[in-house]
């Protein structure tokens, strides 16, 4: 195991550095676009009225700020910062998957996802301008949102990513031992040196038997002895003695018999045992073997995926540049179209302010009739309404008229 503390610590230092100057070039994107904005809402999409140059608040990295839509700017900054991350991770010895590290799962995804944002944002942008006002300076920075954001995604994936980040990171955890495999490495010596002890502690036990089988030989031994002493020294005994004599001869053959069954019998343990370890340490050996394969096999086709896929991004980036071409084209086409349209449209609309013109006078004489009429109908009403009082007045010296003849004929009836 190497001492990676020097290269991390100038990894880190590097990449430090470049993300926070990556993230001085972000915040400044972010003041320019955010003025810009400002100064077009002022104009009202006027781009006559735009200023020919919006500044940040760090004016030397303005340079840097081409792309509208901050991605250009935003993809190093999180890149270069997750590089520092990783080189502090190895620097304070802490273990990674080495699969995606430094950066997380779906970080290139992430990247020409940005990309592709940048560009439609791009497109969107030439959409809010006054189409009689904007110039090929104003195109040109909707062109510039659209390119260099996709520019920078690819450039960061297939040019400093995957040729230098990671394979540097990924050095430094593979020597300082914190990838993965040491671990492993150190699994399977705990488990070599268990079978070891396992087959050391069944070979001490195997001597400890064949001490006491040594040691049973001799007791038989002793007891054959004994027995033959005490056969000659009973030789002139009665036939009864030497029947018994014929039986301890069958019991020390019995014992032999014993004996060596009982050896034969721990020898094919030992051998059993033996064979079983062989066993068990080859298909160990064979698992770690496919184990290894399998993982040969899985990284492989996952380095296969991903350059197919990443053959497949590179393909969307290119087609959405020709539909982006192609679309310019025609809005170029359109933009044509809306000023010829225009320009009938202005024509049209003189010949109706004449026509409202002629309209405007023909009402104010009609007005003025409308008035003479409305002046005559109120005089109108007037005679009528006095010529209503005349007749009620009329009507009511009728009635007092008929009241007093009644009067009169009344009383010259009651005469």
């Amino acid at each position: 195991m190497k001492d990676t503390r020097p290269g991390a610590a100038l990894l880190f230092a590097l990449f430090a550095a470049a993300a926070a100057l990556s993230a001085l070039a972000f915040a400044d994107n972010v003041s320019v676009v955010a003025r810009w904005w400002a100064a077009f809402a002022a104009a009202g999409g006027d781009a006559a009225a735009m200023p020919q140059r919006v500044a940040g608040f760090l004016p030397w990295l303005d340079r840097l700020a081409v792309d509208h839509s901050c991605v250009s700017t935003f993809i190093p900054t999180l890149g270069f910062a997750l590089a520092a991350r990783g080189a502090w991770r190895v620097l304070r010895r802490r273990h990674a998957d080495p699969a995606y590290f430094p950066f997380f799962r779906s970080f290139d995804q992430l990247v020409v996802a940005l990309g592709l944002i940048g560009t439609l944002w791009g497109i969107i942008l030439i959409g809010w301008y006054d189409l009689e006002s904007v110039s090929m300076r104003d195109l040109m920075l909707c062109l510039h949102t659209a390119l260099f954001s996709t520019l920078v995604a690819v450039v960061w994936v297939y040019l400093v990513d995957h040729p230098v980040v990671r394979p540097l990171l990924r050095g430094l955890l593979r020597d300082a031992g914190l990838d993965g495999a040491a671990r492993e490495r150190a699994a399977l010596d705990e488990l070599l040196a268990s079978l070891r002890e396992g087959a050391r502690g069944l070979r001490d036990a195997w001597d400890g038997e064949r001490d006491s089988l040594a040691a049973l030989s001799a007791a038989v031994g002793g007891v054959r002895d004994e027995a033959a002493r005490f056969a000659e020294s009973c030789a002139r005994a009665s036939e009864a003695f030497a029947s018994l004599e014929s039986r301890l001869a069958a019991a020390g053959d019995a014992l032999d018999a014993r004996q060596r069954a009982y050896e034969e019998a721990a020898e094919a343990r030992a051998r059993k045992a033996d064979e079983a370890l062989a066993a068990r340490l080859a298909e160990h050996a064979k698992a770690l073997d496919e184990r290894a394969r399998a993982a040969d096999e899985a990284l492989a086709a996952r380095l296969d995926a991903h350059q197919r896929a990443l053959d497949e991004r590179l393909a969307d980036v290119r087609a959405a540049h020709a539909e982006f071409l192609a679309l310019s084209r025609e809005v170029a086409a359109h933009l044509a179209d809306l000023r010829a349209a225009h320009a009938e449209e202005a024509a049209a609309a003189r010949q109706a302010a004449a026509e409202a013109e002629t309209l405007r006078g023909r009402l104010a004489d009609e007005t003025a009739a409308g008035n003479e009429i409305r002046a005559a109908a109120a005089q109108l009403r007037g005679d009528l309404a006095a010529e209503r009082d005349r007749l009620a007045e009329q009507r009511g010296r009728a009635e007092r008229a008929e009241a007093t003849l009644g009067r009169i004929q009344s009383a010259f009836s009651a005469s």
